[in-house]
């Protein structure tokens, strides 16, 4: 039977089962593509819509007015100083007025209870753009970037969100990878952890669809062999300024660092929902870094602006054996025995990964000759692996090695072709 959506609203992804959400994410898709290509798609010539927002947004308001206009419907905005929903007018009325005048209303504001009530009065189909508890179109732009960079195979893969595990976006992501088949792990201080019954229905729609729902506040346990690491603004809209001091404390160990991305696979990405203040040029950063002395919260502008996991080269392994590129330390053995960290004798960072997706193997397969913070030489042995056995497993074995620190030189030039021999030079960086 197919996915009919026609009419409904869309108010939380709990409302919506796995088909119907990827129906959604498979039409958002081919309208992209139309896009794209310039094909015409103004499939809903005639009809109108209300943006309907408590609280102001830039890509929110956007992301409406340019869909409903490529889909040719009429697009009013009414900013919180133009509607009299809550002022004047209760919610039941403001929601029959719009509903005999709209097609449908989009809003974006804090209560629940309101986008769930102009749902039950208008008549119409009514999507929630952001409450303070669930933001379920996020989701949809987020998912179709993840799926868009895993060529459309995310189920298995790991989404990691870093910081207020508590707020609408943590919670939207952990029921979205519940759904689909992604692992989430929320990692955060207890504080900030989302509430434990929603857990209990996260990991029981999970266990359906093959997937882990996780809460940790251990940052390396989190990020080792992550594809997605997430993260939100510390405190959001609406709330009180005097909440900024206990948020810094309790949540700046949680700040995504390239040491944080350095964890995750090579291949992983960085996601926000944006605003983002990885610097001072705004306002509320500047005050920040005055106040506090923080100049980049939730996230470093590293990560933000640039290679979040530094460049590098490829190899396909001729024998199942991984050697120190240098002289060095080892920083981190990853638990799972895939992958090293070591920082070389002139401190250049290095990340070592054997394979792609190899985390899934849970360390079968390796064996670690070296431990965190040993020093090593030059073409001392690290790691030992199976060849055969990983490529059984369905592995590809192709091994990153990257400088995380790449900032820190002028140029980065692979000098090594075809083979490469244990001791030889591979990657020249130039100060």
């Amino acid at each position: 039977m197919g996915v009919n959506l026609s009419g409904r609203s869309f108010l939380k992804l709990l409302d919506l089962t796995t088909e119907e959400i990827e129906y959604l994410l498979k039409l958002s898709k081919n309208f992209k593509d139309m896009k794209r290509a310039g094909v015409p798609h103004r499939y809903l010539e005639g009809k109108n819509i209300v943006l309907l927002f408590q609280k102001t947004s830039t890509r929110t308001r956007c992301a409406f007015e340019v869909g409903g206009m490529d889909l040719g419907m009429g697009v009013t905005y009414l900013d919180p100083g133009s509607s009299q929903m809550g002022k004047k007018e209760s919610i039941e009325d403001t929601a029959r007025v719009l509903g005999r005048m709209y097609d449908g209303i989009e809003f974006r504001g804090f209560a629940q209870d309101d986008v769930e009530e102009l749902a039950a009065k208008s008549g119409v189909p009514v999507w929630n753009g952001l409450t303070t508890e669930w933001h379920p179109t996020q989701m949809l732009a987020d998912i179709l970037t993840v799926q868009e960079n895993f060529n459309y195979d995310i189920k298995g893969k790991t989404l990691v969100f870093m910081g207020d595990a508590a707020n609408n976006v943590a919670r939207s992501l952990m029921v979205v990878c519940s759904k689909l088949g992604m692992n989430f792990v929320a990692c955060g201080p207890k504080e900030n952890m989302p509430d434990a019954e929603l857990v209990k229905t996260c990991e029981a729609i999970a266990a359906e669809n093959g997937c882990t729902v996780k809460c940790t506040e251990d940052v390396k346990e989190a990020a080792t062999d992550a594809d997605v690491i997430y993260t939100d603004v510390w405190v959001s809209m609406g709330e009180p300024d005097e909440v900024w001091a206990e948020r810094i404390k309790h949540l700046e160990k949680f700040r995504v660092t390239k040491e944080v991305m350095a964890m995750a696979n090579p291949d992983a990405i960085f996601l926000h929902c944006l605003p983002a203040f990885h610097d001072t040029n705004t306002t509320i950063g500047a005050d920040i870094a005055e106040r506090f002395g923080v100049t980049e919260m939730e996230v470093e502008d590293e990560v933000f602006s640039q290679k979040i996991l530094g460049d590098g080269i490829a190899i396909r392994p001729a024998e199942g054996k991984l050697y120190a590129p240098c002289d060095g330390t080892i920083e981190t053995v990853f638990d799972t025995r895939h992958a090293v960290n070591m920082t070389s004798a002139d401190g250049v960072e290095i990340l070592m990964h054997i394979g792609i997706d190899t985390v899934k193997l849970e360390g079968k397969y390796f064996e670690a000759h070296v431990s965190d913070g040993q020093a090593v030489k030059k073409g001392d042995l690290l790691i030992s692996f199976d060849m055969e056995a990983i490529t059984a497993a369905g592995y590809k074995l192709t091994t990153p090695m990257l400088v995380c620190n790449v900032d820190d030189y002028a140029a980065l030039t692979p000098v090594a072709k075809g083979t490469v021999s244990v001791g030889e030079t591979a990657i020249q960086l130039t100060k």
